[in-house]
């Protein structure tokens, strides 16, 4: 009966161990009912988390639909390898038995060396004259002949010589020439070359890195360097000195990211930055903490997402459920109340932009926002500024669905109520408009030239026509009706502008310079910025009499004075002359910059046409709009006019009497043409680095000219 129940006993011990053998003990997968037993496409995405009930690490797959984490907001990759290398493979290959036996007692460096390479490997060798020294050795059972020179190498150390080998020929110098150099590196730890040099590539770890942690390695006999640029190590030494070294390289240099498991922590209401600075109070600083370098926490703004770097897994699950219990909204409602200042616009016009954006989220209200558009102040004719309404507090709240935005004018902030991932989209939004805006140096002259000789048919027909060596780059025609019609006395209404060489333009105004017949009016320069328009005037503001009035039904008398009369009222209008730049630039993002212009030049003159005792205000306009590429210099003009001057003198009295007074008296005609010529070079700023550099240029230019 015993004997049965053994054997009973030894058949069942036996078919559990068949049976436990039959299943995989790496990795157990949970397959719903009815499904394929097929494995998961990423069976390296597992949650990981250690209860604090049993102390067992429990698996959380990523299609288990039972627990609380969603898969999409908790990621965690477990590890697929280890940190260093578990089992190194050593250099040196031990075999199992040996051939020759060695027995020195006190013999000469000289026969040992004759001995060793010279009898029993029969190879070639010198020893450096002054070396000397006994050597004792005994081996107690053979060794093979491979491991003859690291014996001698070890013999030849200890009485301050080295044995290094050169094309086939051993050496056996002193330890410190050895170390000076003249060995060729190799890329491989060989046994039979005595001292030598060795170079080792790094593929994963960097050489900083390794050089620590050869440190407790490194002696007096052992040379390490390292070269940052390739990252590799140059190493020196004999073979049994360096074999310890290439096992810590080998057992270091693996692939980090293998070795750790990274966890990637979706955020649904709590800021990724201040989740992180939480979390790091509860396992402590990544620096100084307990977990120094065991837990790298790094938020990411742009997913709102943690992402978790650590060699030990089971730090994953401490940080889910961790996040489980923080990350909650501030309130119930699950809104959140967040201050945005703006920093380069307006918050106004930021406000209604984003009311813009997000009215297709609205329900049940008014796909118009409540914040009007604010629109440029409008100018009267007078030039007097129109007064701008107040903005009430009403007028400044959007309110586009779960989301409300109010613009505080004074402190230029945006005060936004949403939930935490929608206020992400509205940071998202204004991280791309609240952007450091382009500006657009102007730099204008406005000349005035006397047209004759050479000029007298203009500018642009001297450069393309007359002159016949000068070529224009483009060139723009304006009809007739583009000009005012209150310009009567121009020869030629036509306008146009020309892409010349700016160079040559340059230098032709200064030879007329020279010659006193350039009149520079104005050379207004201003920075503007983009798409905002910048206006120049410089002039005087004249009275003119726009209407009278006269009063038959009363009499106004002249203090002492007998004289009455009606009376007498008058209607007085100023109007501006001088020169007027209007410029309004749009930059686009290839440096082509579009500019409106508006350029005005009013004279006053004496009104002859009439008895109005008020005088005529000559106009010389340019509106137009042209694209020319940022640095570069346009040039407009074909503005030209003609005055005619009469004038007489003479004897008084004797001028005026008939048939004698061209004795007495002469009369003279003149005419003069002048062309109006702007020239106005452009140049985009896109920094404030470039900004700054244009204000020191024009401080330097006032210095030079003792201002």
């Amino acid at each position: 009966m015993i004997k049965i129940n053994l054997s009973r006993l030894a058949l069942m011990c036996l078919m559990m161990f068949l049976g436990s053998c039959s299943s995989s003990p790496e990795q157990q997968t949970n397959t719903p009912a009815g499904g394929d037993n097929k494995p998961p496409d990423d069976p390296a995405v597992i949650i990981v988390a250690k209860s604090r009930e049993s102390g067992e690490l429990a698996e959380f797959q990523s299609q288990n639909g039972g627990d609380t984490a969603k898969p999409e907001t908790y990621q965690i990759y477990s590890a697929r390898g280890n940190v260093i290398r578990q089992t190194s493979k050593s250099s040196v290959q031990e075999e199992l038995s040996g051939e020759v036996t060695l027995n020195f007692q006190e013999a000469d460096i000289g026969e040992v060396v004759k001995s060793v390479i010279g009898d029993i490997l029969q190879r070639s060798y010198t020893i450096a004259p002054g070396l000397e020294g006994s050597v004792i050795l005994r081996t107690t059972s053979p060794i093979p002949r491979s491991a003859l020179i690291p014996t001698l190498e070890t013999l030849l150390r200890a009485n301050g010589a080295a044995l290094i080998e050169r094309e086939g020929l051993y050496e056996i110098i002193p330890l410190d020439e050895a170390r000076a150099g003249g060995l060729s590196p190799k890329l491989q730890l060989s046994a039979d070359r005595g001292y030598q040099m060795v170079v080792v590539p790094l593929r994963y770890i960097a050489v900083k890195e390794m050089v620590k942690i050869l440190e407790p390695f490194k002696t007096e006999r052992i040379l390490i360097q390292q070269d940052e640029y390739r990252n590799l190590l140059i190493l020196g030494g004999t073979h049994r000195e360096l074999t310890s070294v290439f096992d810590t390289i080998e057992m270091f240099d693996v692939d980090q990211l293998k070795g750790m498991s990274v966890g990637l922590f979706r955020l649904e209401n709590v800021e990724a930055s201040k989740m992180a600075i939480e979390l790091q109070s509860i396992f402590g600083d990544e620096n100084s903490g307990p977990l120094s370098g065991m837990l790298r926490i790094t938020p990411i703004e742009r997913l709102n997402a943690l992402l978790v770097i650590t060699p030990q897994e089971r730090y994953l699950g401490e940080i889910k459920l961790w996040l489980q219990r923080l990350d909650h909204s501030e309130n119930a409602s699950g809104l959140n109340m967040y201050v945005y200042y703006v920093q380069n616009g307006k918050a106004v016009d930021l406000a209604d932009i984003l009311g813009q954006l997000f009215a297709e989220n609205r329900s049940n209200r008014s796909n118009k926002p409540r914040l009007e558009e604010e629109r440029p102040t409008p100018v009267d004719v007078e030039g007097e500024t129109q007064a701008k309404p107040a903005t009430s507090l009403a007028d400044s709240i959007l309110d586009t669905g779960d989301i409300t935005i109010i613009a505080h004018e004074e402190n230029n902030a945006l005060l936004i109520l949403s939930s935490p991932s929608d206020y992400k989209e509205v940071e998202k939004a204004l991280q791309k408009l609240d952007i450091v805006p382009l500006q657009v140096l102007v730099e204008a002259s406005i000349v005035e030239v006397s047209l004759d000789d050479e000029l007298q048919y203009g500018l642009q027909w001297f450069f393309t026509g007359g002159a016949g060596s000068k070529d224009s780059r483009g060139g723009l025609n304006i009809p007739n009706d583009g000009i005012s019609d209150i310009v009567p006395n121009f020869v030629d209404p036509n306008f146009t502008y020309a892409l010349f060489d700016a160079a040559s333009t340059r230098v032709l105004l200064n030879a007329l310079a020279e010659d006193s017949r350039l009149n520079v009016i104005s050379s207004p320069s201003l920075m503007v910025l983009d798409n905002y328009t910048a206006r120049i005037r410089v002039g005087d503001q004249v009275p003119i009499r726009t209407s009278e009035t006269t009063n038959t039904s009363g009499t106004v008398t002249v203090p002492d004075s007998p004289v009455t009369g009606a009376l007498v009222t008058s209607t007085i209008q100023y109007r501006d002359t001088g020169v007027l730049l209007e410029v309004t630039p749009r930059v686009n993002a290839g440096g082509l910059v579009i500019l409106d212009i508006s350029q005005e030049v009013n004279d006053v003159e004496q009104t002859f046409t009439s008895s109005i005792d008020s005088p005529t205000i000559t106009q010389r306009l340019i509106n137009t709009t042209v694209a020319v590429q940022s640095g570069e210099t346009i040039v407009l003009g074909g503005l030209i006019k003609e005055t005619k001057d009469e004038s007489s003198s003479g004897v008084p009295f004797l001028r005026k009497i008939p048939i004698i007074r061209w004795l007495f008296s002469s009369e003279g005609r003149s005419t003069s043409r002048t062309e109006l010529v702007v020239m106005i070079t452009l140049n985009a700023v896109t920094n404030l680095e470039e900004s700054r550099q244009v204000t020191d240029e024009y401080r330097q230019k006032l210095k030079d000219i003792g201002i």
